[in-house]
């Protein structure tokens, strides 16, 4: 997990070699949004991409 209850998990993020730059260009990619304001989450896929999942989604 990347992200998670708004914050960043600069840990895993080491461990995955990813900037904040790249979650930042993934997020805009992705989600064509510039903040990670209704994102609850981001998680490193096992193929090296990264998902996002939306605020409020059950």
């Amino acid at each position: 997990m990347l992200f998670k209850e708004g914050k960043l998990e600069q840990d895993n993020m080491r461990r995955a070699l990813v900037s904040k730059s790249d979650l930042y260009a993934s997020l805009r990619r992705e989600m064509h949004v510039e903040t990670f304001d209704d994102v609850e989450a981001a998680y490193m896929e096992n193929n090296g991409q990264i998902s996002f999942v939306k605020k409020g989604r059950d």
